[in-house]
């Protein structure tokens, strides 16, 4: 059982909801569910279950199976976490031009106070006759 909250702390590391990753958790350990059945065997409450496996669907993570009653499967493992880490992996690259561009507007400020000089910078008070001395 432990090993199974490792899975889904890991899952909602990269990026699902709790329900996201009980639901896909359980999709993986068969070949098919219905959304009733994914409800009882994950523990997702049956009024969220649909939009779950709507959210699931759209990211390429769960395919449905049409027929009298849809049917849902989880995607290969290996495919599904390279979906998520795609995501993640957008996400750094869209940072990294953010800081570039936030580095390349800010680097002529700092370079221009670091050369303003103020002339009483090199006057200095003294107040104390032992220092005089």
């Amino acid at each position: 059982m432990g090993d199974n909250h490792a899975v889904l702390d890991e899952l909602a590391d990269l990026g699902l909801t709790r329900y996201e990753a009980r639901a896909y958790r359980t999709l993986v350990a068969r070949d098919r569910y219905t959304a009733a059945e994914l409800a009882r065997e994950s523990g997702v409450p049956r009024q969220r279950v649909y939009d779950v496996l709507g959210s699931l669907v759209e990211r390429g993570l769960v395919v449905t199976r049409p027929g009298e009653v849809v049917r849902y499967s989880a995607v290969d493992p290996k495919v599904a976490v390279d979906r998520l880490m795609a995501v993640h992996r957008a996400s750094l690259d869209r940072l990294e031009d953010s800081t570039a561009r936030v580095v390349d507007a800010l680097a002529p400020l700092w370079t221009v106070g670091r050369a303003e000089t103020d002339p009483l910078d090199y006057v200095e008070v003294i107040r104390d006759r032992d220092v005089l001395a």
